[in-house]
């Protein structure tokens, strides 16, 4: 049986995969924040370049305290974070007064629909890639036959010619994967329930 704290590293690495999925930059687990006074804090995730947002992760079967939300927000103020670049995320729900203090709080079904967009968003990025890289490597088949001999090297025509064909089938499919990624994202929108 896994312990708390193993649950909570296993729940901090999903929403470090999930943000990933997500497309957000820079996304770090268990950041050491130093404020003025020298007290250090640590904060679950952090993700993005320049305009950082700073992430705590809860994963309790009961509903989270006020208390755990407060000091959230007071890590944020002694660290002069701006509440709004803060988000306290839970598997559960949350106690009525705890969502009213300014941070914004997810709770369990925020989070099944943030993970069932993070899926898409995964899978359409990587769609896009696989038939462009495709679409590229297809376009650019120069040398379908051969490698050119020491005449075709210098012949204009023979380049026009190749470069003609590669244009054409880049045209082709590219409009084939267009289409395709097209209905691979609303396939996989209506598979999660968002229409």
């Amino acid at each position: 049986m896994a312990t708390a704290q193993q649950k909570g590293d296993r729940f901090e690495k999903r929403m470090e995969r999930m943000f990933k999925r997500l497309g957000k930059w820079n996304v770090r687990r268990n950041v050491t924040l130093i404020d003025s006074f020298g007290n250090r804090s640590q904060i679950d995730l952090t993700y993005g370049l320049f305009r950082k947002t700073y992430v705590e992760c809860k994963n309790y079967a009961l509903p989270v305290p006020l208390k755990d939300v407060a000091k959230f927000k007071e890590v944020l103020a002694l660290n002069r974070i701006p509440l709004s670049r803060g988000l306290f995320v839970t598997t559960s729900t949350y106690v009525p007064r705890a969502t009213t203090i300014g941070v914004l709080c997810l709770d369990g079904n925020d989070l099944r629909i943030l993970e069932r967009r993070a899926k898409i968003s995964g899978f359409s990025r990587f769609a896009a890639f696989a038939l462009a890289s495709g679409t590229l490597l297809y376009a650019l088949g120069l040398f379908d036959d051969g490698l050119p001999n020491s005449t075709q090297v210098t012949d204009r025509r023979y380049w026009d010619r190749k470069l003609a064909v590669a244009q054409m089938r880049a045209s082709r499919w590219y409009d084939i994967a267009r289409t395709t990624a097209g209905r691979w994202y609303a396939d996989a929108r209506n598979a999660v329930g968002l229409r």
